[in-house]
């Protein structure tokens, strides 16, 4: 009796979960006749700069694409080199997360919409007339840490997407500067300047670019010119004669570097100014040590010959100081200064040791 017991509650939790999705499901079935897909949540792409956070919604991201899916005939959608969907949207959004250091964001909601374009149009249509707002199935779990919104969104049937009213609804964004960027098919921004005002009306909504489906392959000079003006902008002022400096101890000795000028110090800049770097090293092939950064920055590796002093990022996400010297591929960080091999044995080749980069 117990196990016919056990059944029988089973089979109750399972009808009642079935027509739970019946009821959610049936809110976009009732515009478009397809199986919606409940999604897998996406992953928080966290970048080495926490202050910014890039929010977007597409499509290609809320849309199960069954295998053999043409993707011309599926308009927005497009397919990357390892079978993914990608779009205009999602494009900017990884643009601006490279650009700030920011962490990248992907607005999902609960399910799928329709592989086919038309019926997409359809249900948005159906749910934005009918001021229904999608539960989403990704969430933010500390809005406060970020001080600007970057968000990045299409333009559907002449405004904003239903799944973003769902975002902007269920965070409050007061004092924060939120810079919108939107594709579209010719109506620019339409009115979601407005409505994003309207719905946070605590926050500095500012009008970023807009780029047109057709634009996108020339768009992204303009898309990072907007964002280093106003992302620059809503971070408070440095008093004149304080700009800080990257520097860098050794087992809290410091040592002056000429730090390269490239994206990878860059990124290793802004992720410093969030608050000192604590890299535990270690010794490796008697002429280097090395560590993790826990983070990955960008990466131009070369064929280098390595001196005393020199210090790479190796990997994307180790970085190295040598006080010998090898030849492999690394990207070039920087160099200490007045580094000779008696130096940099000296501090480096009598066992692992503390690397601490700070903005001072």
């Amino acid at each position: 009796m117990k196990t016919f017991g056990t059944l029988l509650a089973f089979l109750f939790a399972l009808t009642a979960a079935a027509a739970a999705f019946a009821q959610d499901a049936g809110d976009y079935t009732r515009y478009a006749d397809y199986a919606p897909v409940r999604a897998t949540p996406a992953a928080l792409r966290e970048g080495p700069a926490g202050k910014t956070l890039v929010a977007y919604f597409s499509r290609s991201g809320n849309t199960a694409v069954p295998a053999g899916t043409d993707a011309v005939s599926s308009a927005s959608l497009r397919f990357g080199d390892g079978g993914e969907t990608t779009g205009n949207a999602g494009q900017i959004a990884r643009w601006i997360a490279d650009e700030t250091g920011g962490d990248l964001f992907l607005i999902q909601t609960e399910y799928t919409y329709p592989p086919d374009y038309r019926q997409t149009v359809r249900v948005g249509e159906g749910q934005d007339r009918d001021g229904y707002r999608p539960g989403l199935a990704s969430h933010i779990a500390d809005m406060a840490r970020y001080d600007t919104v970057c968000l990045v969104y299409p333009i559907w049937h002449y405004t904003l997407p239903v799944p973003v009213c769902s975002f902007l609804d269920e965070y409050d964004l007061s004092g924060k500067t939120v810079l919108t960027f939107a594709t579209h098919a010719g109506s620019r921004f339409a009115d979601t300047v407005g409505r994003i005002r309207e719905a946070e009306p605590g926050a500095n909504v500012v009008k970023g670019v807009a780029v047109g489906e057709r634009e996108i392959g020339s768009a992204k000079d303009a898309v990072l010119a907007a964002v280093r003006k106003h992302v620059q902008a809503a971070r408070p002022a440095q008093a004149p004669g304080k700009e800080k400096t990257m520097k860098m101890k050794i087992d809290g000795t410091e040592v002056a570097v000429q730090w390269e000028n490239n994206e990878s110090v860059r990124a290793l800049r802004k992720l410093a100014a969030v608050k000192p770097l604590t890299v535990p090293m270690s010794m490796y092939g008697g002429f280097e040590q090395v560590g993790s950064l826990g983070t990955r920055l960008p990466r131009n590796d070369t064929v280098t010959t390595t001196r005393p002093g020199d210090i790479v990022l190796y990997s994307g996400d180790q970085i190295v100081i040598f006080y010998g010297s090898n030849s492999w591929s690394y990207t070039r960080l920087g160099h200490v200064v007045g580094a000779t091999a008696p130096k940099m044995a000296g501090l480096l080749g009598k066992g692992d040791v503390t690397l601490t980069i700070c903005m001072e």
